[in-house]
């Protein structure tokens, strides 16, 4: 990678580029720029052009010389790039950040228009919609602030290579195409192709690099000594041509031969074989499948014109394809099913090596930041047989050291020795887990980083910047090694893990990380480091409680870095082997009785699929539910609807379409839109979607689309189709990319296409996922000797909904009603004939006090009864008086809902008067879960001891004999005493299940590459779409990307009914809680999603209490709560004073603000409860900053910067909430009938009483007449 720095005044003496014409077409005073510069990688042929400039506040029109600003940006960009690469640019990736815009603004990797400056300000308008700073007056503010733009170009290479091979080429034009391969570092493959000339030469002529030295090679293929043949397009081996994949650009699609360039189609020539019924264009690609497999392997069909592999077992059914996650044919629409783990026999042998890294930072990074460096490793290995049989003394799996440490304090440089022993030491038929505490965030970087220099590529799972796993694989045929973080297993933070465990152990001793320098390590020190230098202002206050008690009490101990490295390194180690081996015994023995699931995953939610999986799951009862659901051909319906509709509207014409009945038939042809015409020639509209149709604008012909099949050839079949459509009608052809372009400059069709009101189509089972009731309905509350505040939580909120709910299982039938039955008066339970999914349009009623049904809009969570006035108020909190204005029309909305959730909405006043789509699962099972909770919950019982009052053998019998009454499990006595790990890995399976069952599946990917045409085949492969590029070194670089839409895969235990479900029921029974308080004159001040805080009378008790899962329990039982104030969702405070003392507590909680030693009195109490106060009005800011936080960059270097923090009035979270009357009233988008509570007097009364005392009320309060009929 190479940089250079262009300074204000012009470039360097080569191209004299003046930056300040940025934006030429306006003035120099539009705007300053404060810096640029460019990165060049001639490897892989790309360019970062980076510039750092500021708008100027006082032109004209900001937002347009923004526009104009990028769009001059990303031109001068493409410029540079050619000029310096040589060649054409293909795609660009965009990234913009700014203290103003709250959040960075990326576009991933794309061709331009497809990328432009449009889009760039499309996603700035998008942040100031839903984060950060808003509202018109905000954007010059926003917009003055300093920004950052980089514009990275990839230009692809038309023929260049290392050591000017191309040269060669060069000299021969047109006739050969010459290969060059090398060695190759990566185990997985000794030799790589280094360079390739273009394809359609007459012959290939392969080279090799050996020693500074080509050679050429006679027979490549016996080169490679595979016994297989080499393509050298896809650069992979293949046995036979007819098998070879069919998206390869050198294979003819219709004869299968390799190498060259498909078969070019000839115009008018179409035979049909008589044998396979396949179709050629070219009487040499003819006669050629005829002498070879081709004919006898590759069939059409005649009846559903699809392409099979003829296989004499079993017979080609229309309509089904190949599944890969099932391994069997069968038709998409039916979807797949998880499997079981079927459980062997034999165990699984492993070798086990924890690791722990401690760090200098001596480095500087970017300013003044500090950049972490291993100075110290110390790692300890076992193996599953020494774990159950005990620690052999000669085990051939551990090898012989089974500890070894690494000191830069003794001349050693501890990665790089680490690395090579862990490489070389052990018998490689063995796989190695290597677990590091953090290594996700911290160890596992530094290794992962020195792996991608050294030319290993690693392939990594990463999430961010979040590392969950790499392997590496040391040879060809040698096991991997796999490295893991050990607290997406076990959340729990080290020095815990002795107690969690009970271990044999010393305790985590305190170490002094600033202490760490290399200055210091032959410093004999008299006495420990100073206070400073074990960062006492990051711990919490309990934490530094501890450690000045300690400090003071050792203070004059001697220290010698040196020494205390090895001891601090060694102790984690001997905890986290320790901890990793007692959670597996656990684990094996005491939960699945002999299988083994911590090689199947690295996260808990995982490992609890697994048990699950192994033990509990029947076959054929769960089914993978598609990412986008089960009408994946329909999918571009939902576009194709909306635009019916919308040219309907726009040209005032009746357009009959799918949306409004059944779909128009002509012959045996159905049409996306019709509209008859009284001279009797009819015309349609067909809107084509790119994906399911072949648009050749999108992808390449040869391009594998719906069903497996080629684009070209779903392209010629459409336009056969259409042909024949246009012999009786006049035909309209629209493809879906066409449609998007126009949405981008068209604004009406824009809003038309966005209105809830005209959501119509196939269901979208994530549009209807969400999660818990978490906000205010009071800002601030204060009891007195008649009011007292209480907190309720519920025991085990989502495993009591495992246990008790019946869960949808198999597979769906999906529901389309006809014309006749889209128009429905559903106003009852009773009016819902399925059990499932419903796609409905709700009318919202009025005056409900605790809205039921949810919505998803612009990203956030509400629970509206008017959907006009919530779409209206975006995340702008507002405190004013307020009335709905909107009708009926404007309230309602479409939206798709759990028949449980929709049945309990029309129970409370909801009404539906469209339908949709339905998702009827006509089998349902309560007992799905109920194994795997009672396991837990049985060992959780059993580890957590005798509850207290439980002391007699009458006693303990009796609470035995209600657990197996209840929940049908049989504790046994003898067994039952206090195990803090059994009882911690049981709640944290007991939690852990239900949410990997949606699991996103459209998640980056990501790849290591030190090879250019890897990274050429990622870029131009249609599939994917490339969101980073990671530059390591020179040679080694990782391209984060993504599935695009249409390919995305399910993994395998994707069932979002599942979670969908839970999350349901857990919702329902929340509102239960809820109305059980309010119908005991409770006034809800507060809801997370299994918590509510309640004021109420102090001789009443508002919710029901017990001890079961899903019952409610108090919190914090031993205090008295004396205030409560609220910022928003998970940002709250309390005042209590304790039964027991007298003295006064405070409970803090805002989130993503971690409350240290040195920030604990930024926000104090006092300090929050003004500002809650003040909602609305003008505040000062607290403002928190968080000295020594570290972690991971891009590049997987780790640094210690200087964080800040900041909660002013847009940090509270309260979702576009309107607040009226006071602060005691938060108004979820009701309208003008809600009830509210107002400060005099806090009204809580029930509409069947003094409705005219409440009336009165508000009319002194708010000025208006309040309709309670």
């Amino acid at each position: 990678m190479t940089s250079k720095r262009v300074n204000q005044s012009g470039g360097p003496a080569a191209k004299k580029w003046d930056f300040r014409t940025i934006g030429n077409n306006f003035s120099d005073e539009m705007y300053k720029l404060n810096d640029h510069r460019t990165e060049t990688c001639k490897k892989f042929g790309f360019m970062k052009n980076i510039t750092e400039f500021t708008i100027n506040p006082d032109t004209p029109h900001p937002d347009e010389r923004m526009r104009d600003a990028i769009e001059d940006m990303i031109n001068k960009a493409f410029k540079r790039t050619e000029e310096t690469m040589g060649r054409k640019v293909k795609m660009f990736g965009v990234s913009l950040t700014g203290t103003g815009l709250g959040y960075p603004v990326y576009l991933p990797y794309r061709p331009y228009p497809q990328n432009n400056a449009d889009v760039v300000m499309e996603e700035i308008n998008k942040l100031g919609q839903s984060g950060g700073e808003s509202g018109d007056d905000m954007r010059t503010v926003l917009l003055s602030r300093p920004m950052q733009m980089n514009v990275t170009c990839v230009a692809l290479p038309a023929g260049e290579g290392p050591r000017n091979v191309h040269k060669f080429d060069q000299n021969i034009p047109g006739k050969y195409r010459i290969v060059a391969f090398e060695k190759c570092a990566d185990p997985r493959r000794s030799i790589r192709v280094l360079w390739k000339g273009p394809m359609g030469r007459e012959a290939v002529v392969p080279i090799f690099l050996e020693n500074n030295h080509w050679d050429g090679l006679k027979n490549f293929v016996c080169f490679f000594n595979r016994g297989r043949n080499f393509c050298i397009d896809c650069e992979c081996f293949y046995d036979q041509a007819v098998y070879h994949t069919y998206e390869c650009k050198a294979r003819c699609y219709y004869c299968n031969r390799v190498g060259g360039m498909p078969c070019t189609k000839e115009r008018g020539v179409k035979i049909e074989c008589p044998k396979c019924r396949r179709f050629f264009y070219n009487q040499q690609c003819y006669n050629y499948h005829q002498g070879h497999q081709t004919c006898n392997i590759w069939k059409r069909c005649v009846e559903c014109n699809k392409t099979y592999q003829f296989n004499p077992k079993s017979k080609h059914e229309c309509g089904e394809i190949f599944c890969r996650s099932c391994g069997i044919c069968h038709d998409p629409k039916r979807g797949c099913y998880i499997k079981p783990i079927v459980v062997k026999e034999e165990k699984d042998i492993y070798r086990i090596v924890v690791w722990d890294s401690e760090t200098s930072q001596d480095k500087t990074y970017k300013g003044d930041q500090k950049e972490h460096v291993i100075n110290y490793i110390s790692a300890r290995v076992t193996c599953t047989e020494c774990c159950d049989d005990g620690n052999r003394k000669d085990c051939r799996i551990c090898g012989i050291e089974r500890e070894k440490d690494w000191s830069e304090a003794e001349g050693q440089e501890p990665t790089k020795e680490f690395l090579e022993w862990i490489l070389a030491a052990f018998d490689k038929k063995y796989k190695t887990y290597l677990f590091a505490h953090n290594a996700g965030r911290f160890d596992g970087h530094f290794v992962f980083n020195y792996l991608c220099r050294a030319g290993k590529s690693p392939m990594p799972l990463i999430n961010g910047l979040k590392i969950y796993e790499f392997t590496v694989q040391n040879s060809k045929k040698h096991s991997m090694l796999i490295w893991r973080d050990s607290c997406l297993l076990m959340p729990v933070k080290l020095e815990a893990m002795k107690g969690t465990f009970n271990l044999d152990c010393e305790e985590k001793p305190f170490f002094p990380y600033y202490y760490n320098k290399k200055e210091n390590y032959k410093t004999h020190l008299p006495h420990l480091p100073p206070m400073e230098d074990y960062s006492p202002g990051s711990m919490k206050k309990e934490k530094f409680d501890k450690f000045e008690k300690w400090y003071n009490e050792n203070k004059e101990t001697p220290f010698y870095l040196p020494e205390e490295l090895k001891n601090y390194c060694r102790n984690d180690t001997e905890i986290l082997l320790k901890s990793i081996v007692e959670f597996r015994r656990i684990l094996v023995e005491d939960i699945t009785g002999g299988f083994d699931p911590l090689p199947r995953s690295c996260t808990n939610a995982g490992v609890a699929m697994s048990i699950f999986k192994a033990m509990f799951l029947q076959e054929e009862e769960l089914s993978i539910v598609p990412e986008r659901g089960y009408e994946r051909c329909d999918r571009a319906s939902v576009i194709a609807i909306k635009y019916l509709e919308w040219r309907s509207k726009r040209d005032n014409v009746d357009i009959k379409h799918a949306g409004n009945g059944r779909e128009e038939q002509v012959g045996k042809y159905k049409l996306d839109g019709y509209i008859e015409n009284v001279s009797g020639r009819g015309k349609c509209i067909e809107v084509m979607g790119c994906f399911i149709h072949g648009c050749l604008k999108c992808y390449d012909p040869t391009a594998q689309l719906i069903g497996g099949r080629a684009a070209q050839d779903l392209y010629d079949e459409t336009q056969e189709r259409l042909a024949e459509l246009r012999e009786t009608l006049d035909v309209e052809e629209v493809w879906t990319c066409e449609i998007e372009q126009e949405l981008k400059k068209d604004a009406e069709m824009k809003e038309f296409f966005e209105d809830r009101g005209n959501e119509k189509g196939p269901i979208d089972p994530r549009m209807a996922y969400a999660g818990g009731r978490t906000g205010p309905m009071k800002l601030f509350a204060k009891a007195d000797e008649k009011k007292k505040i209480s907190i309720y939580d519920i025991v085990s909120l989502y495993p009591a909904v495992n246990y008790e709910t019946a869960y949808p299982t198999r597979l769906p039938d999906i529901i389309i009603p006809t014309r006749d039955e889209i128009d429905v008066s559903w106003t009852k339970p009773d009016d819902l004939k399925y059990k499932g999914l419903y796609k409905v349009r709700v009318n919202p009623p009025k005056g409900l006090r605790i809205p039921v049904l949810q919505l998803k809009c612009d990203d956030r969570l509400l629970f509206p009864l008017c959907w006009r006035c919530a779409s209206s108020f975006k995340k702008e909190n507002t405190r004013c008086e307020y009335k709905c204005p909107h009708d009926e029309a404007q309230r309602r909305y479409v939206a798709t809902y759990t028949s449980v959730e929709l049945a309990k909405a029309l129970e409370s006043g909801y009404t539906v008067d469209r339908f949709y789509r339905a998702w009827h699962y006509g089998e349902d099972n309560d007992d799905l879960f109920k194994g795997y909770v009672r396991l837990f919950l049985k060992l959780k019982e059993e580890a957590s001891g005798f509850p207290k009052g439980v002391e007699t053998e009458e006693q303990k019998k009796k609470w035995a004999e209600e657990y197996k009454e209840k929940y049908g499990i049989e504790i046994d006595l003898e067994r039952v005493k206090k195990n803090a790990g059994l009882r911690y890995i049981s709640k944290l399976m007991l939690n852990s299940l239900w949410g990997k069952f949606s699991m996103r599946n459209s998640l980056c990917k990501n790849k290591v590459i030190d090879q250019a045409t890897e990274f050429y085949r990622l870029v131009c492969d249609h599939k994917i779409e490339i969101h980073d590029i990671v530059e390591y070194s020179d040679g080694a670089i990782r391209v984060v990307y993504k599935d695009k839409e249409d390919f995305v895969t399910e993994h395998s235990s994707s069932n979002i009914i599942i979670s969908l479900w839970t999350t349901s029921m857990a919702r329902l029974k929340l509102l239960e809680y809820m109305q059980e308080a309010e119908r005991n004159g409770g006034e809800i001040l507060y809801t997370d999603t299994d918590s509510i805080f309640v004021m109420h009378d102090r001789d009443v008790e508002p919710i029901t209490t017990g001890k079961y899962l899903g019952q409610m329990s108090e919190e914090y039982g031993g205090y008295e709560i004396e205030e409560f104030c609220c910022g928003g969702a998970k940002q709250y405070g309390l005042k209590m004073r304790s039964k027991k003392t007298g003295d006064v507590d405070y409970v803090m909680k805002i989130r993503g603000i971690t409350f240290d030693v040195d920030n604990h009195k930024t926000l104090h109490y006092e300090a929050f409860k003004k500002m809650v106060l003040s909602y609305g009005k003008e505040m000062d800011p607290a403002f928190f900053v968080y000295k020594n936080d570290f972690g991971p960059t891009r590049e997987s270097k780790v640094v210690t910067r200087e964080k800040h923090k900041i909660v002013n009035k847009t940090q509270f979270g309260l979702n576009g909430t309107i607040i009226r009357g006071g602060l005691d009233y938060v108004m979820k988008f009701e309208d003008e009938d809600t009830w509210m509570w107002t400060k005099s007097k806090q009204l809580h009364l029930r509409r069947s009483r003094m409705e005219a005392e409440l009336r009165r009320e508000m009319d002194r309060l708010f000025g208006y007449k309040n309709d309670l009929e």
